[in-house]
């Protein structure tokens, strides 16, 4: 057989050579690359002139060897195509896993393209804010120096003001220290008039007392005269006498009754007295709360104070007047009292 006939072999059993075969699968992997193949590119692959220089006699060993050779070679190329079928589906799990990475890394350049293009536009954003959020600090910066200059200098009026304020207070204090010794001057006026007020009561009272013993006095003398009279007229009837000698004691029975029930209108009187200071207290509380209000009206204080000065002092007179007529009085009492008991 001649080579060209080989060759139409090859297109008529839809098999390409080896020689084509090694120019294709140069870029695959080193398991295609066996033995047995390099055996294929030897016996096929050598040049046509060393085939056709034989002899005759040998040229019978060799259509011999030659038909055992195709036998082996038709094993062979079933070998080779089933190892291409799985080469061909090797190559299209490829190419389809090839396309998925592929478009997931279109999809991916597009969404990071969309992100970026979002990015972006953040970016862009956040400058026009921090832009109107500087112009922003800038302009209440401004505002608060304004604001600070006219503190500063409403500070500066306010700091006359208080100076002026000072002046005023101290002299008002001044006014207050016044006023203050005159109030302790009238306080310690109110507090001898109180306590003579206080003398004039317990006076009373005693007085009172004395006129009442005066009274107990005087009913047993009566008593004690008319016995004297009944004893007199009576010295013949001893029974008569004790008969009123037992009325007597009747009578002085009801009068120490009577006596019990005067010490008890007297303690009555001595509570009404009480409440009666109670009630003075009370005024004099009033009088001192009125007092603390006329503090507030200095200058018309002043006036008023100097005014019930000069009343005072007249009634002061007065009073010392009345008084040393009641003094006289009380003497004159004293002696009447001293009197009455011889």
């Amino acid at each position: 057989m001649e080579p060209t006939q080989k060759t139409d072999l090859w297109k008529n059993l839809s098999i390409r050579p080896p020689e084509i075969l090694k120019g294709e699968m140069l870029p695959l992997t080193s398991r295609l690359q066996s033995k047995e193949n390099l055996r294929i590119e030897a016996n096929y692959c050598r040049p046509a002139s060393t085939t056709f220089k034989q002899s005759g006699s040998e040229s019978h060993r060799n259509l011999s060897s030659n038909t055992r050779d195709e036998g082996l070679f038709d094993q062979k190329l079933e070998l080779i195509e089933s190892k291409l079928n799985e080469i061909t589906a090797l190559k299209t799990k490829l190419q389809s896993s090839y396309q998925l990475k592929k478009e997931t890394l279109r999809r991916k350049e597009r969404e990071f393209q969309k992100a970026e293009q979002d990015f972006k536009k953040k970016v862009f954003s956040f400058d026009e804010e921090r832009n109107k959020w500087c112009t922003h600090i800038s302009l209440k910066l401004k505002e608060i120096k304004n604001k600070e200059n006219e503190l500063e200098n409403e500070r500066r009026g306010y700091i006359d003001q208080i100076d002026k304020a000072k002046k005023v207070e101290e002299v008002f204090f001044r006014l207050q220290e016044d006023i203050k010794q005159r109030n302790m001057r009238m306080n310690e006026f109110e507090g001898n008039y109180a306590k003579r007020e206080q003398i004039l009561l317990e006076n009373e009272e005693k007085l009172a007392m004395k006129i009442e013993d005066i009274a107990g006095y005087e009913r047993r003398i009566v008593d004690f005269e008319q016995r004297l009279i009944d004893k007199e007229r009576n010295l013949e009837d001893i029974a008569e006498i004790i008969e009123r000698k037992q009325e007597d004691i009747i009578k002085t029975a009801n009068m120490f009754e009577k006596i019990n029930e005067q010490l008890k209108y007297e303690d009555k009187c001595v509570k009404m007295q009480n409440e009666v200071n109670e009630k003075n207290n009370e005024r004099l509380k009033r009088e001192e709360a009125r007092l603390k209000r006329w503090e507030r009206h200095l200058l018309d204080i002043q006036k008023e104070i100097e005014t019930r000065e000069n009343s005072l002092r007249n009634t002061k007179e007065q009073r010392k007047t009345s008084f040393l007529s009641e003094s006289s009085e009380d003497c004159n009492f004293q002696e009447f009292c001293v009197r009455t008991p011889e």
